[in-house]
């Protein structure tokens, strides 16, 4: 992490853009019934036209390590209240691109300045069958850790994130839940007394493998 930033972020955006270990690594984090047959399909059923989304995976250095902040999602909001997550949301007519919402989100959530933000790719989508979301993962790099003022309305706490946290032989773990009076195994990464899972884990998932070799060379 000692290159000059632009043959740094150089490197990242070739990390970014590779996709050797991406099915392997969405596919730990994915549900599954406990006879091992997925609990959630990887895109919309046929003939269902879902919603647009974004969500913002800003990387920054800090003690020599990458890292990214998630947030906390507030209780007064309507659904996955307390969850952790990337700021984001859905795209609007406004929007002129993934990135620009991705962008905007960013700012309306958690304060961030995006005119700092250095955009270094997308990761494969993600579709949330609850809510019919299929959400773009935009990846961003920033020389400095970013200054954050989340919205209380949407953000109840900030989480920073060592991405090298999602390497660690033990970081994922598997929990059995009543889902629609199903049993299901759900695998998240745990970070201190917070649970990681569902969409989130699966971006963040693609996000280490795409970085391995930056993050453990």
């Amino acid at each position: 992490m000692n290159d000059p930033d632009l043959n740094f972020v150089a490197r990242l955006r070739s990390a970014i853009e590779g996709v050797e270990d991406n099915n392997t690594a969405r596919a730990q984090l994915m549900p599954i019934f406990v006879d091992g047959r997925p609990a959630r399909s990887v895109g919309p059923p046929a003939g269902v036209v879902p919603r647009r989304g974004a969500v913002l995976a800003v990387l920054y250095p800090h003690n020599n390590e990458l890292h990214v902040p998630l947030t906390i999602r507030s209780g007064s909001l309507r659904t996955h209240t307390g969850e952790i997550s990337l700021p984001g949301g859905a795209i609007d007519p406004t929007d002129v691109s993934v990135v620009a919402a991705a962008l905007r989100e960013g700012e309306e959530e958690v304060g961030l300045d995006s005119a700092s933000v250095i955009i270094l790719g997308t990761l494969t989508d993600v579709y949330i069958a609850p809510s019919n979301f299929q959400i773009t993962p935009v990846v961003g790099w920033m020389p400095t850790a970013p200054q954050l003022t989340p919205d209380p309305r949407e953000v109840a706490a900030l989480l920073y994130l060592p991405l090298r946290h999602l390497l660690r032989p033990d970081a994922v773990s598997i929990e059995d839940r009543m889902i629609h009076e199903q049993s299901i195994r759900v695998p998240y990464y745990a970070f201190g007394e917070h649970k990681i899972w569902g969409a989130t884990s699966v971006v963040l998932s693609q996000l280490a493998a795409r970085l391995r070799p930056i993050l453990i060379p």
